[in-house]
């Protein structure tokens, strides 16, 4: 097998891996339940719909919040995964575009 070849394939096999990760890799776990306030006691000025309309407790808004911005690592390296088999895919490209433009 020749270089490119071995290339194009690793830098293909980065790319699936890597768009597959981004797509469906989630380490955060379930999302906290978010509590309604009682009547008359103060929100977070957000509302669930699911839990009919009710105004959402300020703690539970950002026990929510923090969950939702909690980094995600294996998303990380799938789009560095994903970028570095398109560059290797590039390369390969360019390689060839100055091996054939020297004939």
């Amino acid at each position: 097998m020749s270089k490119k070849l071995i290339t194009v394939i690793a830098s293909s096999i980065a790319i699936i891996a890597g768009v597959l990760l981004v797509a469906f890799a989630d380490t955060r776990g379930t999302a906290p339940e978010l509590t309604c306030a009682e009547a008359g006691a103060p929100t977070s000025g957000f509302r669930d719909a699911a839990q009919g309309d009710c105004g959402v407790t300020s703690e539970s808004f950002n026990e929510y919040a923090k969950w939702r911005s909690q980094p995600q690592p294996l998303k990380i390296v799938g789009l560095a995964a994903a970028v570095a088999g398109v560059a290797g895919l590039i390369s390969v490209a360019v390689v060839a575009g100055v091996q054939k433009s020297r004939r």
